[in-house]
């Protein structure tokens, strides 16, 4: 799989997330008062049409907080989700809902995110009957044999349980619900973790060629470094609910100037035994830091081998360094 060829340019913008914060009361026992758990903070990034924007980040940092946040079932505590230029978080009722339906989404598990007491073309035609009612039955019943034809699943699948399918089926029928109707943006949430790795080669290609013939916007959320370098054209790496780090896939992945991001790709194995033997990598010292009381300044700083005083008590910005459009959070990059 080789990976899309980078563009700086972000004319006219599909999505624009400004601010974008989201915070949980987490209630104590025995009458204590509520903690707060700030899972996403103050994230801002561009969305051009026909392109991918990688999320990267340990187990808990908040991406599938933001992915969900996106597709509108957690509502932000702060900032702007703007889809082509209309403020949806502004939204509320029927229109928030139908401005919403330009998001879609597939989810992490093909086993779990499809019915099981429901048939192929029932899952996929859903979004229709709830979103265009008024469409009539045959034509409904058309686009769906023709996105199913399209994500490579063929006619007789249409009547099989999802149990009657692989892992790899299940998941392009998710793919086929998501783009059954017209949708700008498709947030993807680890959407190859569970599959073997010939099955995700196949669903990374498969979503690249529907990207190429709709042109629709994917925020693709994953922990593996490999598919996102593969899928995305920009790469945006999180660090305890902020981004740490952002640019174009090759500047983030092959040129890293975040300690964060360091560490993220030295943790990738090398395919070849003997250089996986001897190559170096950073080690981190101390433990993931307690989300509910981060530490002060730069979030980082008590696992990283760069930190000094002004960690502790300024938080970096997010600011150009290197190539054009990659943004670092680091006092030392």
């Amino acid at each position: 799989m080789s990976a899309p060829v980078p563009d700086d340019s972000v004319p006219n913008p599909v999505l624009r997330i400004s601010d974008l914060s989201k915070t949980f009361s987490v209630h104590g026992q025995w009458g204590r008062r509520p903690r707060m758990l700030r899972a996403v903070q103050s994230v801002a990034f561009e969305l051009g049409r026909g392109r991918t924007l990688g999320i990267v980040g340990e187990s808990g940092c908040g991406k599938s907080t933001l992915g969900r946040m996106l597709v509108g079932t957690l509502d932000p505590s702060g900032g702007r989700i703007e889809l082509e230029g209309e403020d949806v978080t502004a939204l509320r009722g029927g229109k928030r809902e139908q401005a919403l339906s330009r998001i879609q989404m597939v989810f992490q598990s093909p086993y779990a995110s499809l019915n099981p007491r429901m048939r192929v073309a029932d899952i996929v035609r859903e979004p229709l009957d709830i979103l265009e009612p008024g469409t009539g039955k045959e034509d409904r019943l058309h686009r769906v044999f023709a996105i199913l034809q399209r994500v490579g699943l063929t006619p007789d699948m249409a009547t099989c349980y999802p149990h009657e399918l692989s892992g790899g089926q299940r998941q392009r029928v998710g793919i086929a619900r998501a783009l059954v109707r017209t949708c700008s943006v498709v947030v993807c949430d680890e959407p190859v973790a569970s599959l073997d790795v010939s099955v995700q080669a196949q669903v990374i290609n498969l979503l690249k060629d529907l990207q190429q013939e709709m042109g629709v916007a994917y925020v693709f959320i994953s922990h593996d470094l490999a598919i996102v370098g593969a899928m995305s054209h920009d790469v945006a790496v999180i660090y305890l609910g902020r981004i740490v780090e952002m640019g174009s896939a090759n500047d983030v992945l092959s040129e890293p100037r975040h300690p964060y991001t360091q560490v993220l790709i030295d943790s990738v194995n090398v395919p070849d035994p003997a250089a996986e033997r001897v190559r170096a990598r950073r080690i981190l010292t101390g433990d993931l830091p307690n989300p509910m009381h981060p530490p002060s300044g730069c979030a980082f700083r008590t696992r990283c081998w760069r930190a000094q005083s002004i960690c502790a008590t300024e938080l970096p910005e997010l600011e150009s360094r290197g190539g054009v459009g990659h943004r670092v959070a680091c006092h030392f990059a």
